[in-house]
């Protein structure tokens, strides 16, 4: 398709975007019907979606669906149909910005992508259409959203900001000042574009990661970086590809992270990394951020398989699918099987800091969970307030009060009617923790917890389970709150 200018969007007056803005929730077009209509073809690449998405948004016929076709799915609506639905004077003045385009017959389409997201209205590029493209919002771009606080405060930064989700997300949530920063002066004038669609306060510069605010320090740091192989043969597109293995670029951004943040910071990056067998991913990212003062907290999920990733990435470079895309297919793979690789990990990585933390911080933790989606911020915070405590020192910890995380739901199973039982615990949704077993001996430190106050009264009642000295279970009753902690098993109480 080709990337269509920006530069006329600057023509556009601040009445025209707000009426704009005004229309197409009035009408409808939002998040749920982009939902519902994802839903159609779940797990199928867009070339593939595309025809059925569009069949079902042109059998509806009403006008969010109308909106749904032109800014999402790249679909024409007829101009006298388009008029009655924006306003005459709008879909001209549209036109006369670019942001709408005349075909034969008198019918419209967008050049762009223009989605809805919690409540603002995002100008992206259509993800195939050439090395500059700029990204809008995608579903791993929510993944990281949903991580954010609904009240936010302090100067943020967005690194690799595209079309500057995250960055007006955090400014719409009451961050100030915030900053996008993106190598690309494409993505950066099209984010310049959508905080005044937004009548939001950000500013955004162009350079490398964070050149552009060299010295500064941020409350918040977020970002998305590039992070998926390039073959050779294949041109760089600058949203998606990190580097010949992938991670690269997301391992030089997470190194210069620790100088970013400010002295209660933290920082949220979304990557998918290859698996190093034998070396967990906290590790590296430790290696990475080196001796400085901030807390590492991982969550890994399981990434796309190697084969549907090189389906996925070849359709984003030839969508027609035909032989230019079985050949980008196949040097997806090539470049998969030449660094060894055939297994990857979709992260969340969060570093944290504050007056109190030491150089190499209090703690580096990974914890496998089934979906980055399972959560959100009050699962994260909780998370993030249950590492800090099992990073307490003895004396410390023991004078907490801790619980059974309050999402957990205890079940027991037999394999066969003599069997015995088999205990284990699930986390339905809301919390950033996967299904754990349960020994005897867990179960007796999980009554003793909800039993009493604090971990110290804890002690005292496992040791009288275990007709014992507190003194003789004092470590195992610590070792299981520091690990129930850290597995998201255990949660401060009240």
């Amino acid at each position: 398709m080709g990337m269509s200018a920006v530069d006329g969007l600057t023509e556009l007056s601040e009445q025209q975007l707000t009426h704009l803005r005004e229309q197409v929730a009035t009408l409808g077009y939002g998040p749920a019907l982009l939902a519902e209509t994802e839903s159609l073809a779940p797990g199928q690449p867009d070339a593939v979606a595309l025809p059925l998405v569009r069949w079902e948004l042109l059998e509806r016929g009403d006008a969010a669906s109308r909106l749904a076709l032109l800014f999402s799915y790249g679909g024409e609506v007829d101009a006298a149909v388009l008029a009655m639905d924006l306003g005459t004077e709008l879909v001209a003045a549209l036109k006369a910005a670019g942001l709408l385009a005349e075909r034969r017959g008198g019918s419209l389409w967008c050049p762009f992508r223009l989605v809805p997201l919690d409540g603002l209205l995002l100008l992206g590029d259509e993800p195939s259409a050439g090395p500059e493209a700029v990204m809008g919002p995608g579903p791993t771009t929510l993944e990281l959203a949903a991580q954010l606080p609904r009240v936010c405060s302090g100067p943020a930064l967005d690194i690799g900001t595209g079309a500057g989700t995250l960055a007006l997300l955090l400014a719409a949530r009451g961050a100030a000042p915030v900053i996008g920063t993106d190598v690309n002066p494409r993505a950066t004038a099209m984010a310049s574009f959508n905080a005044r669609l937004n009548g939001l306060a950000a500013e955004f510069r162009t350079g490398d990661l964070d050149a552009p605010v060299a010295g500064a320090r941020f409350t918040w740091v977020v970002s998305q970086p590039a992070y998926v192989l390039r073959p050779e043969g294949t041109a760089e597109v600058t949203f998606l590809h990190g580097g010949q293995r992938g991670d690269e670029l997301a391992f030089r951004l997470l190194s210069r992270l620790p100088a970013l943040l400010a002295e209660s910071g933290t920082a949220l990056v979304l990557l998918d990394t290859p698996v190093e067998h034998g070396l967990p991913l906290s590790a590296r990212i430790r290696a990475s951020v080196g001796e400085a003062a901030v807390d590492v907290a991982v969550l890994v999920a399981p990434a796309l398989s190697a084969g549907a990733q090189a389906l996925g990435y070849a359709a984003l470079e030839a969508p027609e699918l035909g032989d230019r895309y079985a050949a980008a297919v196949r040097r997806y793979r090539r470049q998969q099987v030449a660094l060894g690789v055939s297994e990857w990990s979709h992260a969340l990585v969060v570093l944290r800091t504050d007056a109190q933390t030491p150089a190499g911080g209090r703690y580096t933790v990974q914890l496998p969970v089934r979906s980055l989606s399972q959560g959100g911020p009050e699962a994260l915070v909780t998370l993030l307030a249950s590492l800090h405590i099992a990073s307490l020192p003895d004396d410390a910890l023991v004078e907490v009060a801790v619980q059974l995380h309050p999402r957990a739901t205890l079940m027991e199973e037999r394999a066969g009617l003599h069997a015995e039982p088999f205990r284990r615990v699930s986390f339905p949704g809301g919390a950033f923790a996967s299904e754990q077993a349960l020994t005897e001996a867990a179960l007796a430190l999980l009554e003793a917890l909800e039993a009493t106050p604090e971990v110290t009264s804890a002690v005292s009642q496992y040791a009288k389970l275990c007709d014992a000295e507190p003194s003789e279970v004092r470590r195992t009753v610590l070792d299981f709150v520091r690990e129930g902690l850290g597995r998201g098993l255990l949660v401060p109480r009240g």
